[in-house]
């Protein structure tokens, strides 16, 4: 019985040991490998139809997105047939009122919304509103948010 008793506490003790180690792994993740969700939104202007308008109607090599404080330029996603603006949150206050250009006589105003979450990895950003105009928008699907313009 003694004997039982001894392996008993001993294998106790050993899986205690070997789960309560930690690794240089967990201590120090591998970030490298891991894919962070994009830090940005799509804006994509659209007439009533469903039309495209960044491109079309409103042709620009890039578009002025201001406010009192600070002036940046965006551009199309990647190509001139892609008609979506890429707004990154890393470069927009939230919370903050900026106006995009879209001519010399079209300019929209925008207020971003949105909550940053740190993981191992990643700060991820999500989008909570996004007012367009003083009108807030539905955002079912807040990676790409269609702005229609009459």
């Amino acid at each position: 019985m003694n004997l039982l008793r001894r392996f008993s506490l001993t294998l106790l003790v050993s899986l205690t040991l070997l789960l309560s180690c930690e690794g240089e792994e967990d201590k120090f993740p591998d970030c490298s490998a891991v894919l962070c969700p994009p830090n940005s939104v799509l804006l994509d202007y659209q007439d009533p139809n469903g039309n495209p308008l960044i491109n079309t109607v409103f042709v620009r090599d890039s578009f002025k997105l201001y406010n009192p404080t600070s002036t940046q330029y965006i551009r199309t996603l990647s190509s001139e047939t892609d008609n979506r603006l890429l707004i990154r949150f890393d470069s927009i206050l939230s919370g903050g009122t900026y106006f995009l250009e879209l001519d010399t006589d079209e300019v929209d105003t925008l207020r971003f919304d949105y909550s940053t979450r740190e993981t191992t990895c990643c700060l991820v950003y999500t989008l909570d509103s996004l007012r367009h105009n003083g009108d807030l928008i539905s955002m079912p699907y807040p990676e790409t948010i269609v702005l229609v313009r009459e």
